[in-house]
């Protein structure tokens, strides 16, 4: 549906987009994410034509963009304000888009109600806008956008004005609308858990470059960088030499872990010396002494954060200045250990990522 070719956008000597290529599919939910300033706003306002690249081509349904305005594009967005005019009911909101269409008034009111009704706010037609809760004018600014029917539908950071439980229950609306309406969606958010809940694809950005583009799980489990690692979810680096690479494995010695042989998932060659990364949730605190696991570290509690429903602990290792973070799911009848308590911990080389 989207095709991103060697685009640039340059301001003077900074460049907001450095060479970026990038395929989206047809129905897929794609998302942009990266810290600020890392280029993703700038890529969808180029999509979306509010601006022009320096350099390259973007594509929609195979067709070149430069020089179509905004208006002429198979596109539309909801920005992070939502820009609902407060003045207008909620009808009247959304049918603002079809003000320049020649539709019958039955036509119009049909658009709008349906509408509405997909995103669940068929029965409030008649109410002010500025009468509404964050979450109703966010689904009345997805209902506006998508009366237009276009092909692609951009999302500007639309949830970050909600509260956290608000959020997470629109992050699940959201995608099971973008089913329901089977067009494609682009997110850009900094928000990595709502990337990873709502996304078939993430591509996740650093300095104006695709630093990794895959599934969610693939970007979780096997993180192709240092950076993509540590902005998705929590990771323990481990500096390791490399003795012995081929084809899709690494043997590497490190302090830690010692000599081990890890998976190479992305084919990367590696100098001599470089990143392990492990997540906290792929090695566990063998807290029952007759617990078994195919390889064992020793270490003492150097502290404890209770969340609930996990517990995240930080391990002091021998051979590391800093203590790894190891989480622990709190199941009935399980302690909370304390500061200094000797543990041992099991790990396993599936759980090692290589990173470049």
């Amino acid at each position: 549906m989207i095709r991103v070719d060697q685009v640039w956008r340059r301001f003077g000597d900074f460049a907001a987009l450095d060479g970026v290529s990038l395929d989206i599919k047809s129905g897929e939910f794609f998302s942009l994410l990266g810290p600020s300033g890392c280029g993703k706003t700038t890529l969808l306002r180029l999509i979306a034509g509010f601006d022009d690249p320096t350099e390259g081509e973007i594509f929609i349904d195979d067709q070149p963009m430069s020089g179509v305005p905004a208006n002429r594009r198979p596109t539309n967005m909801v920005f992070q304000s939502y820009a609902i005019f407060p003045h207008l009911t909620v009808a009247q909101n959304v049918a603002y888009g079809l003000r320049r269409q020649r539709l019958s008034s039955t036509e119009r009111d049909k658009r709008v109600q349906d509408s509405l009704d997909q995103v669940g706010l068929g029965h409030l037609g008649a109410r002010r806008a500025n009468e509404l809760s964050g979450g109703q004018r966010q689904r009345v600014a997805l209902a506006r956008a998508l009366i237009m029917r276009p092909k692609v539908l951009l999302l500007d950071e639309p949830l970050s004005a909600l509260d956290k439980k608000l959020r997470e229950h629109m992050q699940v609306e959201l995608r099971q609308l973008q089913r329901q309406v089977g067009i494609t969606f682009i997110l850009v958010t900094h928000d990595q858990e709502e990337a990873v809940t709502m996304s078939d694809r993430i591509a996740v950005m650093f300095g104006g470059k695709i630093a990794q583009c895959d599934t969610p799980e693939q970007i979780y489990q096997h993180p192709k960088t240092r950076n993509v690692a540590d902005f998705i979810g929590g990771m323990n680096f481990i500096e390791a030499n490399l003795l012995d690479q081929t084809n899709g494995h690494v043997t590497i010695d490190s302090s830690i872990f010692g000599k081990v042989q890890i998976n190479n998932p992305h084919g990367v060659t590696f100098g001599s010396s470089f990143s392990v990364g492990v997540r906290p949730e792929r090695i566990t605190l063998m807290i029952d002494s007759n617990q078994e696991a195919e390889r064992v570290i020793e270490g003492r509690i150097a502290g404890a954060s209770y969340y609930g429903d996990m517990t995240y602990y930080s391990v002091a290792v021998p051979g590391q200045d800093e203590p790894i973070t190891v989480s622990m799911r709190n199941t009935v009848g399980r302690r909370i250990l304390a500061e200094n308590e000797p543990v041992r911990i099991g790990w396993g080389p599936e759980s090692l990522v290589p990173l470049a």
